[in-house]
Order: C-alpha cells, then structure tokens, then sequence
C-alpha cells in the first residue's frame, strides 16, 4: 500500500508538486486550508501533511494550528515563501516539524517528505503494540 501524503494550501498545489510526489510512489490528496477536518474523517491517516502557507494569509498560523490538532502524530512540513526567521521559528516551536522556504529543491523536498513518513510509520507501528 502506498503512503498518503496530503496537500493542504489556501489553493489548489501545484501540479509539479503532485507529480513529484506521484512519480516517487506515494498517494497524494490535496485539500483547502479551510475544509482540511473532512480529510481526517477516519478514513487512513497520512504520512506526512505539506502545508503550503500563503504569507499574506491572515492569520497565518491558523491552518497550522489546526492539522496539528486534527493529526498531532502526523509530520508536517511547511512550504512556504515567507522569509521571515520569528516566523520560522515560531512555527518549529509550535509543533512543524519542518519548514522548507519556496522555491525548493524537489530532491530535497522528497527526502525529507521520506524521512517523515518512516517516523510518522515507526511511531504508528510502535503505539500499535503498546
């Protein structure tokens, strides 16, 4: 079974990124900011969440916020242009698990989306046995 990897952004992702994700073998679902609770609605959770934050949404937390509520155990990486370092920062603080400034290097975007799947896998399979 491939690895879900959901897209959440304040618009549609753009179809490179999809296609990055689908050629390296995962299942990719992209939803809105606003409707990203119908994502978590017991169907299978993600490996990993990329959260494209648009700097000129406001506020721009508030999206964050709320995947790490509805999927406190999934990884979320932040895609964003906002070169701000207190944004950066205040977001690493409140639970991203990381942060990638746009534009990024697909190679090391896919990398890192890989190493957060395997956690997010690990610490699933690890709170199943408890």
């Amino acid at each position: 079974m491939r690895e879900i990897v959901l897209l959440v952004g304040s618009s549609n992702p753009p179809q490179s990124l999809t296609n990055l994700l689908l050629n390296a073998g995962f299942e990719v679902k992209s939803v809105a900011g606003a409707a990203v609770a119908s994502s978590f609605d017991g169907s299978e959770m993600p490996g990993a969440i990329l959260l494209s934050l648009d700097p000129s949404e406001v506020p721009p937390l508030s999206t964050f916020l709320r995947v790490k509520r509805l999927a406190p155990d999934t990884a979320v990486i932040v895609l964003s242009a906002n070169t701000d370092v207190r944004t950066k920062v205040h977001l690493l603080e409140l639970g991203a698990d990381d942060y990638i400034q746009e534009p990024f290097e697909p190679l090391e975007l896919l990398a890192r989306v890989r190493s957060f799947v395997r956690r997010t896998k690990l610490r699933t399979s690890c709170s199943a046995l408890d």
